[in-house]
Protein backbone atom coordinates (compact mmCIF):
# COMPACT_ATOMS: atom_id res chain seq x y z
CA UNK A 1 0.00 0.00 0.00
CA UNK A 2 2.60 2.88 1.14
CA UNK A 3 4.28 1.42 -2.15
CA UNK A 4 1.55 2.15 -4.20
CA UNK A 5 1.22 5.62 -2.69
CA UNK A 6 4.63 6.64 -3.39
CA UNK A 7 4.76 5.88 -7.29
CA UNK A 8 1.59 7.49 -7.37
CA UNK A 9 2.49 10.64 -5.80
CA UNK A 10 5.86 10.30 -8.28
CA UNK A 11 4.11 9.52 -11.21
CA UNK A 12 1.87 12.76 -10.72
CA UNK A 13 5.14 14.80 -9.77
CA UNK A 14 5.71 13.96 -13.17
CA UNK A 15 2.87 15.36 -14.69
CA UNK A 16 3.16 18.84 -12.70
CA UNK A 17 4.05 21.69 -14.77
CA UNK A 18 8.04 22.05 -15.97
CA UNK A 19 9.52 25.36 -15.24
CA UNK A 20 12.20 27.06 -17.66
CA UNK A 21 14.72 28.08 -15.67
CA UNK A 22 17.47 29.21 -18.18
CA UNK A 23 14.49 31.20 -20.48
CA UNK A 24 13.89 28.51 -22.72
CA UNK A 25 10.65 27.12 -23.51
CA UNK A 26 9.17 24.00 -22.34
CA UNK A 27 6.50 21.47 -24.36
CA UNK A 28 4.88 18.32 -23.67
CA UNK A 29 5.91 15.51 -25.94
CA UNK A 30 3.85 12.66 -27.30
CA UNK A 31 5.04 10.45 -24.32
CA UNK A 32 4.15 12.96 -21.89
CA UNK A 33 7.48 14.23 -20.84
CA UNK A 34 8.31 17.69 -20.74
CA UNK A 35 11.52 19.01 -23.17
CA UNK A 36 13.37 22.60 -23.87
CA UNK A 37 13.02 24.18 -26.92
CA UNK A 38 15.12 27.59 -27.54
CA UNK A 39 12.72 30.43 -28.57
CA UNK A 40 13.36 32.16 -32.20
CA UNK A 41 12.48 35.66 -30.53
CA UNK A 42 13.94 37.60 -27.85
CA UNK A 43 12.75 36.48 -24.72
CA UNK A 44 13.10 38.45 -21.79
CA UNK A 45 11.22 36.33 -19.05
CA UNK A 46 8.90 33.92 -17.95
CA UNK A 47 5.78 33.47 -16.28
CA UNK A 48 4.61 31.88 -12.85
CA UNK A 49 4.21 28.33 -15.22
CA UNK A 50 7.23 28.66 -16.70
CA UNK A 51 6.09 30.25 -20.34
CA UNK A 52 8.59 32.63 -22.02
CA UNK A 53 7.70 36.23 -21.83
CA UNK A 54 8.49 37.97 -25.56
CA UNK A 55 10.22 40.95 -25.08
CA UNK A 56 7.73 43.91 -25.12
CA UNK A 57 9.03 46.54 -27.87
CA UNK A 58 5.55 48.59 -27.93
CA UNK A 59 6.18 52.38 -29.84
CA UNK A 60 8.86 50.37 -31.91
CA UNK A 61 7.92 49.66 -35.54
CA UNK A 62 8.70 46.11 -37.20
CA UNK A 63 11.00 47.72 -39.67
CA UNK A 64 12.48 49.50 -37.47
CA UNK A 65 13.26 46.55 -35.34
CA UNK A 66 13.65 44.63 -38.38
CA UNK A 67 17.58 46.83 -38.94
CA UNK A 68 18.34 45.15 -35.93
CA UNK A 69 17.81 41.77 -36.57
CA UNK A 70 18.23 41.11 -40.20
CA UNK A 71 21.64 40.63 -41.78
CA UNK A 72 20.40 42.40 -44.89
CA UNK A 73 20.53 46.08 -43.08
CA UNK A 74 24.03 45.02 -41.46
CA UNK A 75 25.35 44.67 -45.25
CA UNK A 76 24.08 48.21 -46.13
CA UNK A 77 25.51 50.16 -42.59
CA UNK A 78 29.00 48.44 -42.87
CA UNK A 79 31.54 48.13 -45.56
CA UNK A 80 32.43 44.63 -46.50
CA UNK A 81 36.44 43.43 -46.14
CA UNK A 82 36.07 43.48 -50.00
CA UNK A 83 35.48 47.23 -50.77
CA UNK A 84 37.22 48.34 -47.22
CA UNK A 85 40.75 47.12 -48.88
CA UNK A 86 39.66 50.19 -51.38
CA UNK A 87 38.32 52.71 -49.68
CA UNK A 88 40.57 52.80 -46.38
CA UNK A 89 44.69 53.02 -45.99
CA UNK A 90 46.50 50.05 -44.95
CA UNK A 91 49.05 49.66 -42.85
CA UNK A 92 51.50 49.81 -45.82
CA UNK A 93 50.58 53.08 -47.31
CA UNK A 94 50.49 54.66 -43.66
CA UNK A 95 54.31 53.39 -43.22
CA UNK A 96 55.90 56.43 -44.27
CA UNK A 97 54.14 58.08 -41.63
CA UNK A 98 54.49 55.38 -39.20
CA UNK A 99 58.11 54.27 -39.41
CA UNK A 100 60.29 56.38 -36.70
CA UNK A 101 63.21 56.14 -39.74
CA UNK A 102 60.95 58.44 -42.06
CA UNK A 103 59.15 60.39 -39.77
CA UNK A 104 62.47 61.61 -38.09
CA UNK A 105 63.30 63.02 -42.19
CA UNK A 106 60.27 64.71 -42.38
CA UNK A 107 58.74 65.99 -39.84
CA UNK A 108 60.31 68.87 -37.29
CA UNK A 109 61.51 67.44 -33.89
CA UNK A 110 60.46 69.03 -30.26
CA UNK A 111 64.10 70.58 -30.71
CA UNK A 112 64.20 71.97 -33.96
CA UNK A 113 60.92 73.45 -33.26
CA UNK A 114 62.40 75.31 -30.11
CA UNK A 115 65.14 76.21 -31.92
CA UNK A 116 63.70 77.55 -34.56
CA UNK A 117 61.16 79.60 -31.97
CA UNK A 118 64.04 81.27 -30.07
CA UNK A 119 65.88 82.19 -33.87
CA UNK A 120 62.36 83.58 -34.87
CA UNK A 121 62.24 85.23 -31.51
CA UNK A 122 65.65 86.82 -32.09
CA UNK A 123 64.58 88.20 -35.26
CA UNK A 124 61.77 89.96 -34.50
CA UNK A 125 63.56 91.56 -31.83
CA UNK A 126 65.70 93.28 -34.43
CA UNK A 127 63.01 94.43 -36.32
CA UNK A 128 62.23 98.35 -36.12
CA UNK A 129 58.56 98.84 -34.89
CA UNK A 130 56.23 99.94 -37.16
CA UNK A 131 55.41 102.93 -34.32
CA UNK A 132 58.98 104.35 -34.49
CA UNK A 133 62.40 103.35 -33.07
CA UNK A 134 66.06 103.67 -33.45
CA UNK A 135 68.53 102.52 -36.01
CA UNK A 136 71.95 101.03 -34.94
CA UNK A 137 73.70 101.39 -37.51
CA UNK A 138 73.44 103.17 -41.05
CA UNK A 139 70.92 102.83 -43.27
CA UNK A 140 70.76 102.50 -47.21
CA UNK A 141 67.63 103.79 -49.20
CA UNK A 142 66.98 104.60 -52.90
CA UNK A 143 67.71 108.35 -53.77
CA UNK A 144 64.78 110.33 -55.16
CA UNK A 145 65.51 112.55 -58.23
CA UNK A 146 66.53 115.96 -57.47
CA UNK A 147 62.78 117.06 -58.36
CA UNK A 148 60.85 114.77 -55.90
CA UNK A 149 58.41 116.41 -53.85
CA UNK A 150 56.60 113.23 -52.44
CA UNK A 151 57.27 111.95 -49.07
CA UNK A 152 60.12 109.45 -50.52
CA UNK A 153 62.50 109.20 -48.05
CA UNK A 154 65.81 111.88 -48.22
CA UNK A 155 68.79 110.01 -48.26
CA UNK A 156 72.05 112.32 -47.66
CA UNK A 157 72.78 111.94 -51.40
CA UNK A 158 69.30 113.61 -52.48
CA UNK A 159 69.86 116.38 -49.34
CA UNK A 160 73.51 117.03 -50.62
CA UNK A 161 72.59 117.33 -54.08
CA UNK A 162 69.73 119.26 -52.92
CA UNK A 163 72.04 121.82 -51.64
CA UNK A 164 74.33 121.82 -53.94
CA UNK A 165 71.73 122.65 -56.63
CA UNK A 166 71.03 125.60 -54.05
CA UNK A 167 74.21 126.66 -52.38
CA UNK A 168 77.52 125.54 -53.64
CA UNK A 169 81.46 127.41 -53.52
CA UNK A 170 84.78 126.73 -55.31
CA UNK A 171 88.02 128.02 -53.75
CA UNK A 172 91.39 128.03 -55.32
CA UNK A 173 94.24 130.08 -56.49
CA UNK A 174 94.41 132.90 -58.76
CA UNK A 175 97.78 134.50 -57.52
CA UNK A 176 100.09 133.81 -60.35
CA UNK A 177 100.17 133.45 -63.75
CA UNK A 178 97.40 130.73 -65.67
CA UNK A 179 95.70 130.58 -62.42
CA UNK A 180 91.73 130.23 -62.15
CA UNK A 181 88.70 129.11 -60.79
CA UNK A 182 85.23 128.40 -62.49
CA UNK A 183 81.80 128.22 -61.07
CA UNK A 184 79.02 126.42 -63.66
CA UNK A 185 75.40 128.45 -62.79
CA UNK A 186 73.22 125.77 -62.18
CA UNK A 187 72.53 123.78 -64.85
CA UNK A 188 72.11 126.55 -67.23
CA UNK A 189 75.28 126.04 -69.48
CA UNK A 190 76.42 129.46 -68.19
CA UNK A 191 80.30 129.30 -66.45
CA UNK A 192 81.68 132.06 -63.95
CA UNK A 193 85.57 131.78 -64.68
CA UNK A 194 87.98 133.78 -61.95
CA UNK A 195 91.23 134.31 -63.37
CA UNK A 196 94.87 136.09 -62.73
CA UNK A 197 94.77 139.07 -64.66
CA UNK A 198 97.79 140.74 -63.27
CA UNK A 199 99.92 140.83 -60.07
CA UNK A 200 97.65 141.59 -57.24
CA UNK A 201 94.16 141.37 -59.43
CA UNK A 202 92.19 138.79 -61.17
CA UNK A 203 89.40 139.35 -63.89
CA UNK A 204 85.96 137.75 -63.77
CA UNK A 205 83.81 136.56 -67.35
CA UNK A 206 81.11 134.67 -67.73
CA UNK A 207 81.03 132.01 -70.91
CA UNK A 208 78.57 130.26 -72.46
CA UNK A 209 79.99 126.08 -72.21
CA UNK A 210 78.68 126.07 -75.96
CA UNK A 211 77.34 127.51 -78.33
CA UNK A 212 75.53 130.71 -77.51
CA UNK A 213 72.93 131.30 -74.44
CA UNK A 214 70.23 134.19 -74.66
CA UNK A 215 68.86 136.18 -73.19
CA UNK A 216 71.25 136.33 -70.07
CA UNK A 217 70.71 139.07 -67.47
CA UNK A 218 73.65 140.36 -65.24
CA UNK A 219 74.45 143.17 -62.43
CA UNK A 220 77.30 143.53 -60.58
CA UNK A 221 77.68 145.38 -57.68
CA UNK A 222 81.34 145.92 -56.66
CA UNK A 223 82.98 147.40 -53.46
CA UNK A 224 86.80 148.14 -53.36
CA UNK A 225 89.14 149.94 -51.54
CA UNK A 226 87.83 152.70 -48.81
CA UNK A 227 84.66 152.69 -51.08
CA UNK A 228 84.62 152.96 -54.15
CA UNK A 229 81.78 151.55 -56.34
CA UNK A 230 81.69 150.08 -59.40
CA UNK A 231 79.06 148.35 -61.20
CA UNK A 232 78.28 145.98 -64.40
CA UNK A 233 74.70 145.53 -66.01
CA UNK A 234 73.82 142.92 -69.05
CA UNK A 235 70.49 143.13 -69.82
CA UNK A 236 69.12 140.46 -72.50
CA UNK A 237 72.19 139.72 -73.50
CA UNK A 238 73.82 136.62 -75.63
CA UNK A 239 76.80 134.67 -73.98
CA UNK A 240 78.94 132.97 -76.30
CA UNK A 241 82.29 130.56 -76.17
CA UNK A 242 83.99 133.27 -76.37
CA UNK A 243 82.72 134.70 -72.77
CA UNK A 244 81.78 138.58 -71.89
CA UNK A 245 83.99 140.39 -69.05
CA UNK A 246 81.42 141.40 -66.54
CA UNK A 247 85.09 142.58 -63.93
CA UNK A 248 88.04 143.30 -65.46
CA UNK A 249 90.04 144.22 -62.32
CA UNK A 250 89.36 142.43 -58.52
CA UNK A 251 91.69 143.39 -56.37
CA UNK A 252 93.10 140.12 -54.61
CA UNK A 253 94.80 141.66 -50.96
CA UNK A 254 90.85 141.12 -49.31
CA UNK A 255 90.10 144.80 -50.73
CA UNK A 256 87.61 144.17 -53.26
CA UNK A 257 84.50 142.30 -52.98
CA UNK A 258 81.65 141.76 -55.82
CA UNK A 259 77.94 140.38 -55.75
CA UNK A 260 76.20 139.66 -59.09
CA UNK A 261 72.57 138.59 -59.75
CA UNK A 262 72.30 136.43 -63.14
CA UNK A 263 69.00 135.70 -64.43
CA UNK A 264 69.17 132.81 -66.74
CA UNK A 265 66.94 129.92 -67.88
CA UNK A 266 64.01 131.20 -65.96
CA UNK A 267 66.32 130.93 -62.31
CA UNK A 268 67.76 133.98 -60.51
CA UNK A 269 71.01 133.64 -58.82
CA UNK A 270 73.08 135.56 -56.67
CA UNK A 271 77.03 135.29 -56.73
CA UNK A 272 79.78 136.48 -55.00
CA UNK A 273 83.41 137.03 -55.77
CA UNK A 274 86.41 137.67 -53.20
CA UNK A 275 89.88 137.31 -53.00
CA UNK A 276 92.93 137.40 -50.31
CA UNK A 277 96.10 136.94 -49.98
CA UNK A 278 96.95 138.48 -53.54
CA UNK A 279 94.79 135.84 -55.10
CA UNK A 280 96.60 132.80 -53.31
CA UNK A 281 92.74 132.51 -51.49
CA UNK A 282 90.22 133.02 -54.30
CA UNK A 283 86.47 132.26 -53.46
CA UNK A 284 83.42 132.08 -55.93
CA UNK A 285 79.86 131.34 -54.13
CA UNK A 286 76.89 130.73 -55.94
CA UNK A 287 73.04 130.47 -54.05
CA UNK A 288 70.11 129.46 -56.61
CA UNK A 289 67.38 131.93 -55.66
CA UNK A 290 64.45 130.84 -58.06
Amino acid sequence: MKIFISACCAFAAMLATAYATDGRMAYRTTDGSYRAAIPTVPVCSVDDTGAPQVCDFSGISASSLANYYTKTAADTQFLSLSSAASTYATTASLSDYLLASVASETYATQAQLTAETAARTAADAQMMPMAGGTFSGPVAAPTPAATDNSKNIATTAFVYDLLSSVDTSVTGDVSTSGGQISMPIGDSGVIATLAYSASGAASMTCYAASASIAPVDIRRNSIWGGSAVETFTLDGGTLTTTGTVADSTIYTASNDSSAYFIRVAGNVYFLTVWASGNGARAFIGLHRMI
